[in-house]
Formats: structure tokens, sequence, C-alpha cells
């Protein structure tokens, strides 16, 4: 029996040199251990601590006025089975552009509550499991504002538990922090303001009815006030053909610091397909009833569409003016038309009456 030689092509070596690449890089990864910082991440813990006669709380939520201070404690806990050294701080709180919460590094100069918080001390060793309770006070300078301030407790690896053994001079520190919600009461006066708002209508090159487009609302909403904000937004159309749009409030899934500020876009799939719109734009915080609204004019203008359709009853136009000469001039040189030819109106004639160019003929006597 003789046996088939089996021929392979490049590709089919490609695929081949491809596969067992594939192969040892899976062995490989699975043979490494696992990298000891990403086992650190969340060995160490930091919460507010209990209470009596309260249950466990997440965050720092005090209260205190203008010129006082508050007393409490935080809760640092290592559940790693290594000695941890940890720095501790605070920090204020602020969003980043896509509103995720974050917090300024101990290198960055704190300018609101974390100015004011004292800690009972700057660093903490823990053994394997073990905790620590270190108390702080925030003291609110005399002559602060009503509103909200947010910050946190921050333990930070005093040494980076991680330092890579390539030389590249990158290391690696974790840190973990309780917030802190202070608000100092009083006349807070929350505020919105909703400016830049901006419309653009994105249209197919020849819009049809049912496929209009879509319409890109963008505004931004700005927190004049002193008060955490989680605002929410609407948005209305009006044009000549009555109500195009009604879109109830919507929370804009964010808070808003004091001072702090988003740029939002709403869009609005299959606008109609010709109007004069008045678009209103409606922010609004449900917590304090506070509120903007602002209208721009919106004018969908189906130009494309329009110009076809003109060069299409000028087409008509020619053609029917066209037809109507050639039926003029039919009538006008068919001698026997006469009477329709004097419902156009005759002919010049010379003085004898005769049209002109009609020949002269001569009745004979009998």
């Amino acid at each position: 029996m003789t046996r088939a030689k089996r021929r392979t092509t490049g590709a089919g070596r490609l695929h081949t040199v491809f596969g067992i690449a594939v192969a040892l890089l899976a062995v490989l990864f699975a043979a490494a251990p696992p990298d000891a910082s990403a086992a650190d991440s969340g060995d160490v813990g930091v919460t507010p601590v209990r209470l009596p006669g309260t249950p466990d709380r997440q965050y720092f939520f005090l209260e205190a006025g203008s010129g006082t201070g508050i007393r409490d404690a935080v809760e640092i806990s290592n559940h790693s089975q290594t000695a941890r050294t940890l720095r501790l701080y605070a920090a204020d709180a602020y969003h980043t552009a896509d509103g995720s919460f974050a917090l300024r590094t101990a290198a960055e100069p704190a300018r609101d509550v974390a100015a004011w918080v004292r800690l009972a001390s700057s660093t903490v060793t823990l053994p394997p499991g073990g905790k620590a309770n270190v108390e702080f006070t925030v003291d609110v300078p005399p002559g602060t504002s009503a509103g909200d301030h947010i910050g946190a407790v921050i333990a930070e690896d005093a040494e980076p538990s991680a330092v890579p053994k390539d030389g590249s001079g990158l290391a690696v520190k974790y840190r973990i922090g309780a917030r802190i919600y202070l608000r100092v009461p009083g006349p807070a006066a929350p505020a919105l303001e909703l400016r830049d708002v901006r419309v653009h209508h994105d249209a197919p090159p020849f819009a049809l009815p049912g496929h209009t487009g879509r319409v890109e609302v963008t505004f931004t909403v700005v927190n004049r006030g002193r008060l955490i904000l989680t605002p929410s937004a609407s948005l209305r159309a009006e044009g000549i053909f009555g109500r195009a749009l009604q879109r109830d409030p919507r929370s804009l899934g964010r808070q808003l610091f004091p001072g702090e500020s988003m740029t939002v876009t709403e869009t609005w799939d299959g606008p109609p397909f010709a109007d004069l719109l008045e678009l209103r734009v409606h922010v609004d915080d449900p917590a304090t009833g506070v509120a903007a609204a602002r209208t721009v004019d919106l004018r969908i203008i189906p130009w494309p569409a329009l110009g076809t359709a003109a060069v299409v009853l000028c087409g008509l136009l020619v053609g029917w003016e066209r037809r109507r000469a050639r039926r003029r001039l039919a009538v006008c040189t068919d001698p026997a038309n006469e009477e329709a030819f004097d419902e156009l109106g005759g002919a010049p004639t010379e003085e004898s009456g005769r049209p002109v160019g009609a020949a002269r003929t001569t009745r004979e006597r009998t």
C-alpha cells in the first residue's frame, strides 16, 4: 500500500507556526507565578470606625459649623500575610472628565476639607491580619460658607509594593481611602447654570420622511452653588406643526461637586422631515429643586430634496409651455381654423380687411 505524500502549502506552514507559538505562550503564562503586586491590591482596608449602637458606615458623613470641630476615627486593617507600613493623610476629592470619583495625590496641596483634617498619626505599621484605629479631627475654619466639602482619609504604602526587575525605574504604590462628606450647615444657596447649548443635525444627503437622520444636543451643566447636585435633563421641541419631541427628565448619571461642570450630549433620532423648531433644554436637581433652562432654534430644511423638487417643477413648466406654444402655432397656420384663430385674437390685416399675405381673388360675374 502506497501512502500519498501530503503537500504543505505556504499558508499551511504559516498556520502551523502560528498555532505552535500560541501554544507556547499559553504554557509560559500558565507556568509563570502570579504578579505579587496584583495580589496585594486588596490587602488593606480603610473604613470608618463603627460607633456604638449604629450600623457599619461605608463613608464618613459629618456635619460641623463654621469655626467648630468634630472628632472621629478610621480603622486601618491589614489582610495580607506580611507586615505593612502605611502612610496616612487626607486628600480632597473631585470628578474626572468621565464622572469617576477621584482623589488628589499627596503631592498636591490641600485646599478644602483635606486642609482641615488632623490625623493622630501619619504612619501606621500593621502585622499580618492586624488592625489599628487612628483618630482624627476636622476643624472648620471660621467664616467658612455653608455647603458640602468632600475628601477622604487615605492609607498608602510607605514604600513601593512592587519594584520591577527590568530596570525600568517604575514602582507601584497602592492607596485606598474612606470618603469624607462634610456639610457646613446654613443657607447654602444651590444653583445650576446651563450654558453652551449647541445643536447639530446629522441628516443624510437626500433625507426622506422616516429617514431624517439624528439631532445631537450638546450642553454644559455647571454647579454654581455650594451643595452636591445630581442633575437630570429633559428635552422638548415645538414646531410650526406642533410638538415634535417631549422627553421626560432623566438622571445624567453622576454628581456635581460645588464648582464642577459636565458636558452632556443628548441624541434625538428621527426628527421631522422639515420644520422650524424651538428646542428647549431643561436641567434640574430633584433633591434641591434648583433648575435652569435654555431655548435654541433648530431649522430643519431638506435643501437637497427641495432642490430636486424645484428642478422637476421647472422641467414640468417648461414642457407645458412648449406644448402650449406648439398648439398656438398649429392654430395660427391652419386656414381652416378661422374661428379658433379669431378666439386667439386674429392676425394682422391690411386696410382692405384682408389678412396679411392672403391671396387676392376675383369674383366673376355671370
